[in-house]
């Protein structure tokens, strides 16, 4: 997912700095926007970064909460497919 569609998905959702429990909606939609904002936040923090191992670590991470977002998704639309059939 390139740092765009992450935006954008970030935008469609919870938008950065709403990841408080206020916005009502369900543990994996929250746990997924941190997950999105916090990506966001690295990729972003790596241009204040010198160090190149630094600049690897938080875009290595980015990624990994970008896969885990993905996951959550999977996770959610397998819940919402098992409580429509029955």
């Amino acid at each position: 997912m390139t740092d765009e569609e992450l935006r954008f998905a970030t935008a469609g959702g919870c938008a950065r700095g709403c990841a408080d429990d206020s916005d009502g909606g369900s543990p994996v939609a929250r746990a997924r926007a941190r997950l999105r904002d916090l990506a966001v936040q690295l990729r972003d923090d790596v241009a204040w970064l010198a160090d190149p191992r630094t600049q690897a670590l938080f875009g290595t991470t980015a990624n990994l909460l970008v896969e885990l977002d993905r996951a959550f998704a999977e996770v959610d639309a397998r819940a919402a497919a098992s409580a429509w059939s029955g």
